[in-house]
């Protein structure tokens, strides 16, 4: 019933299904309710979020999106949700391959140029890296050490403030 409420004040389920569960969350809408599965991530992954000064609206980073996309887009975006399922409980190590998007982020890039070159900059040295929700937030998702994490963040360079995060399991309390 929380679910479902926050979903019609949200307009989607997506953001506060994960606040309220925890750790990753498949959701979806049905005609009067809101509904969701948690996945329980592999304890290997952390993740750094690289916030940037500015922001974006998210009723900005909404209208750039196109009305229609390319068959093959959605094909591989399909794909690449499914493949997120195992890559987060199962198989870190297909993270960089499930995390490349084709329905958003390159729409939205000139909204966010620091965030679209940080995110590519890391994708490019094999970093599974992404926009966070509409922007312009960049999410690190890595399997490696703390020192690890600490050269990511180093390699991003200046205008963004990094934090290394860990997978909430629990949600909201």
């Amino acid at each position: 019933d929380v679910l479902t409420l926050a979903t019609e004040m949200e307009g989607h389920p997506d953001n506060v299904a994960a606040a309220l569960f925890g750790g990753a969350v498949l959701s979806w809408t049905g005609d009067e309710f809101a509904d969701a599965i948690k996945l329980k991530v592999s304890p290997r992954i952390t993740a750094v979020a690289f916030i940037p000064s500015n922001n974006v609206p998210t009723s900005k980073a909404r209208k750039m999106l196109p009305d229609s996309i390319p068959h093959a887009d959605a094909v591989k975006n399909s794909i690449n949700t499914a493949l997120l399922t195992q890559a987060l409980t199962n198989r870190p190590d297909l993270l960089l391959t499930a995390t490349e998007d084709f329905l958003h982020q390159s729409y939205r890039a000139e909204a966010m140029p620091k965030s679209a070159a940080l995110m590519k900059k890391l994708r490019a040295a094999g970093v599974a890296a992404m926009i966070s929700g509409a922007g312009p937030s960049v999410l690190v998702l890595h399997t490696g050490t703390d020192q690890d994490a600490d050269d990511i963040i180093h390699a991003a360079g200046a205008g963004f403030s990094a934090k290394k995060l860990e997978i909430s399991a629990h949600g909201v309390q």
